[in-house]
């Protein structure tokens, strides 16, 4: 039995650290709950077949606080854990009402977990309130890196780099919602595509011409030199990537202050700059293909404090945009600019 409690202890969170390095917090987190969910619904009716639910049991009777406590810590933990579910769900990959399914799983669960939480039992259990307590303190501090991005001296604000209305796919400063946050100079990157192109792999949608992403015009963001290119890397097919080349065809600005913009998945040939050239914000210098190691057609940014991305020595800059007269803004994911 102890070495049971032991594993309900340490498995959860050991899955916990392994899906949030692995960029797949969220996925885990959607399973974590579901089975949660079942578990304990199995659980009740196992406990009420061999009368192990204390239905006379008094939260005023002695030793009450420490069920109070229990209750109160397992509803804020699945509450969190839902909501920063909800957050992470990307809308646009689904169906309307596709995404209605999974928000009533999610709350589903999340409200079946609390109620079953207040049914009085005889045994408090301590190894879940371990493990609770862990994913509590975890996701909050997720969600306050999120909603509080940490200010850096080091920030640089640029202007977007592409007209009309663009989807933030990944991006901000947790691995709950950005799959590049562990990844060396990537953490502050942001993938970004058309919204309307979001479901489209889902759908079995193979034509690159039918993602309205592909072939856009790319503009720079900020005034600067271009310092590197790669022009000559063929677009990848739907459901093909190139882990060799990662960034694809790409084009790195090195601005006046020394931090490097690195634009990647450009279209094949479309590059309409070299290395040498100075370029203005809002000069047309490619356009956004399927290039490298990438699912679809979307647009890799980041910036950088060197000119190598994949030098374990290049620190990640983060990035904020001005759009006309706003205040620049830290976007994150499924924000709309």
């Amino acid at each position: 039995m102890k070495k049971f409690r032991l594993i309900v202890l340490c498995l959860p969170v050991v899955l916990l650290a392994f899906s949030t390095l692995s960029g797949m917090l969220m996925n885990y987190l959607f399973v974590f709950l579901l089975l949660s969910a079942i578990t304990m619904i199995v659980t009740f009716i196992v406990s009420l077949v061999k009368k192990q639910v204390d239905w006379g049991f008094s939260y005023r009777g002695q030793g009450s606080d420490i069920y109070l406590r229990q209750g109160f810590l397992r509803n804020a933990t699945w509450i969190i854990i839902g909501y920063c579910i909800y957050t992470a769900v990307i809308p646009i990959q689904f169906s309307s009402t596709d995404f209605t399914v999974i928000t009533v799983m999610i709350w589903g669960s999340v409200v079946t977990l609390c109620l079953l939480d207040w049914v009085p039992r005889k045994q408090i259990g301590k190894s879940l309130n371990v493990t609770l307590s862990i994913f509590l303190i975890f996701l909050i501090y997720q969600l306050a890196i999120i909603y509080f991005l940490v200010k850096s001296t080091n920030s640089i604000v640029l202007i977007p780099p592409f007209k009309g209305d663009w989807y933030v796919f990944h991006g901000g400063n947790s691995p709950l919602i950005n799959h590049h946050h562990f990844v060396g100079s990537q953490k502050y990157a942001m993938d970004i595509l058309a919204p309307e192109d979001g479901k489209l792999p889902f759908e079995q949608i193979t034509d690159l011409q039918k993602y309205k992403t592909f072939g856009k015009s790319l503009f720079s963001p900020v005034d600067g030199v271009i310092v590197s290119i790669e022009n000559s890397l063929p677009d990848q097919k739907i459901g093909e990537t190139d882990r060799q080349n990662i960034a694809g065809n790409h084009v790195v600005i090195k601005t006046e202050t020394d931090i490097f913009i690195l634009m990647a998945h450009l279209q094949y040939n479309s590059l309409l700059v070299a290395e040498g050239d100075s370029v203005k914000i809002g000069q047309e210098i490619a356009k956004i293909g399927n290039s490298g190691n990438t699912s679809q057609p979307h647009l890799h940014i980041q910036a950088m404090t060197a000119i190598n991305f994949m030098d374990p020595k290049t620190k990640p800059v983060p990035i904020s945009f001005k759009i006309s007269k706003q205040k620049p803004v830290f976007y994150k994911r499924n924000d709309i600019f």
